[in-house]
């Protein structure tokens, strides 16, 4: 029994220095755990977690909805895609709010009942369930593309470090790959004034 106290003082000692050797201090939660756990919330299926992405879309005011299938130059047997990408007519978001709508809780429709999100928690849960790294490119009628890539393995390295996590959370300027921009379907991502694409990387479906 002593040693099992000696033990577990031990563990809690050098986990508290393992922390505080992070970086600049904690917030409500220790970012890289918690993007681990979020990777298993317990969608029942990928269907579940892309309908999350379609509920967005239909509230951004989408009429279409695309599913692309993307495929490394390596992958000769093309039988499971590499990237995949979820497209829609919506109104777009402007440059600042990807940044904020890939963060859990960030979104702008607190409290709106009319669809399914309203605490800012579906989109990023529901892309964590599927990948490991995913982009947002959005365009508005008033502003060009615009993308954020969220990296979870790059997160939890700087969990901890706010600045770093700022920087890797900062849009840029971007269209979508242009595998995405030459599908064929019924977007025309060249044409319409206002769009959101999400490609999802580092598959784990």
């Amino acid at each position: 029994m002593v040693e099992m106290v000696i033990d577990n003082v031990e563990r809690q000692t050098n986990y508290v220095k393992k922390q505080k050797a992070k970086g600049k201090g904690l917030g409500l939660v220790f970012a890289d755990a918690f993007l681990r756990g979020m990777r298993d919330i317990g969608y029942k299926s990928p269907a579940w977690a892309l309908a999350e992405e379609l509920d967005n879309s239909w509230q951004a005011g989408a009429t279409t909805v695309s599913i692309r299938f993307g495929f490394d130059s390596a992958n000769q047997s093309q039988t499971k895609p590499d990237m995949l990408a979820i497209c829609d007519d919506g109104n777009g978001l402007i440059p600042e709010m990807i940044s904020y709508a890939v963060r859990w809780g960030g979104t702008d429709r607190e409290d709106d009942r009319k669809g399914f999100g309203r605490f800012g928690y579906g989109l990023p849960s529901s892309i964590v369930s599927l990948a490991k790294r995913y982009t947002v490119y959005s365009k508005t009628r008033k502003s060009a593309w615009h993308a954020v890539t969220v990296d979870l393995e790059q997160l939890a390295e700087a969990a901890g470090d706010m600045e770093n996590t700022e920087k890797l959370l900062t849009p840029f300027k971007s269209e979508p790959p242009t595998w995405i921009l030459k599908s064929e379907d019924r977007i025309d991502l060249s044409k319409i004034p206002s769009a959101t694409v999400i490609v999802l990387e580092k598959l784990e479906i």
